[in-house]
């Protein structure tokens, strides 16, 4: 079950994650509470663990932003909407090793790519994917799952989505934009148990 905690802004709680032994953390730059710049973004790095990998999250992204990051930063993953790789970041070559992670919002995809993450109309507003079609596109493709996610309803998404991986950002804050370690630690420990019962570890 791979994990990913979602608009980290600050280095205690990319670190946070890294203990709870999540896989992932996403840096957000578009407009959001959680947006950070190159710059900060890049200081975060510095501060992250070796082996928690980093996704630089876009949507309807600036072009030269976008290769920017790429060029600065080499995240392992650019994630955008899927009809973003159509327009925006058509032709777009990633660095060596980084992956494209097309976002999938609440309806079965055009063309299937080679994963994908799958969530509702509204990224980081605690807004619930639909799960029933999640769990067919799951089926077809490996699916991240995002949307309203928390410590509270995580293994029942992996129960009834069987994903391969979970994607949390606003379901682990204390307050809006801001993360707990605490959180943080209770969505990673059920998401793995919910992930072993199910046969999906």
């Amino acid at each position: 079950m791979w994990i990913k905690i979602c608009g980290i802004t600050d280095s205690d709680t990319a670190l946070a994650a890294a203990r709870a032994g999540a896989d992932a953390v996403g840096l957000v730059f578009s407009p959001s509470v959680r947006q950070v710049s190159i710059d900060r973004a890049a200081a975060l790095l510095e501060a992250i663990p070796d082996g928690l990998q980093t996704v630089a999250v876009f949507r309807e992204p600036d072009r030269h932003l976008a290769m920017e990051v790429l060029r600065r930063l080499t995240p392992d993953y650019l994630q955008s909407d899927e009809e973003d790789w159509g327009s925006n970041l058509r032709g777009l070559q990633p660095n060596a090793g980084c992956r494209f992670l097309p976002v999938v919002r609440n309806r079965f995809p055009t063309e299937l790519p080679p994963i994908c993450l799958f969530e509702g109309r509204q990224s980081g507003q605690g807004q619930l994917a639909d799960w029933p079609l999640a769990a067919r596109v799951a089926q077809q493709v490996p699916l991240v799952l995002a949307g309203g996610l928390t410590p509270a309803n995580v293994a029942e998404a992996i129960r009834e989505v069987r994903p391969y991986g979970v994607d949390v950002s606003s379901g682990v804050e204390e307050r809006r934009g801001e993360k707990s370690s605490r959180l943080i630690e209770e969505f990673v420990r059920i998401a793995r148990l919910a992930a072993a019962a199910a046969g999906l570890e």
